[in-house]
């Protein structure tokens, strides 16, 4: 569910996290049934509750069968957009994609591993530290060991 192509270092600016969302949403279109289906999925979770979680990170999500196959992807924002409720800025986003089969177990378990990594200190500083999408994605395939067991 981490893949290489799915590590996005940008320097794109974007107006909104409406805009970062439909954006990310772009990068998976071989991975659903409607880009834009996907996008408002999110967005609409997004409304229901802002997934700002601190450090600059926020992690939106969308579980719907507009999903073929489970993914996340990572996205280190060169300029950060305002995303929390309290004006927070995020410069790290991870959006994730679920089938709504698979929804409840994996969804959550992929949600758990990612804030449980980012709560320590040095996980989330050899993460959001690195310039190397390499190491990025070798931290991530260790988070994925993590969910699939």
């Amino acid at each position: 569910m981490f893949e290489k192509e799915l590590i996005v270092f940008s320097d794109t600016e974007y107006a909104s996290k409406d805009a970062v969302i439909e954006g990310m949403a772009e990068l998976v279109a071989n991975k659903v049934d409607s880009v834009e289906g996907f996008a408002n999925a999110v967005k609409e979770r997004e409304a229901a509750f802002c997934t700002y979680i601190d450090h600059g990170v926020a992690i939106p999500h969308g579980k719907t069968d507009i999903v073929k196959s489970p993914f996340v992807i990572y996205q280190r924002l060169g300029k950060g957009v305002t995303w929390g409720e309290d004006g927070e800025v995020a410069t790290h986003v991870f959006m994730i994609g679920v089938p709504e089969a698979a929804a409840g177990n994996l969804h959550l378990r992929i949600l758990a591993e990612l804030s449980k990594g980012l709560v320590r200190e040095a996980f989330r500083d050899r993460l959001l530290g690195t310039d190397s999408k390499e190491e990025v994605f070798e931290i991530l395939k260790d988070v994925e060991k993590e969910i699939v067991k």
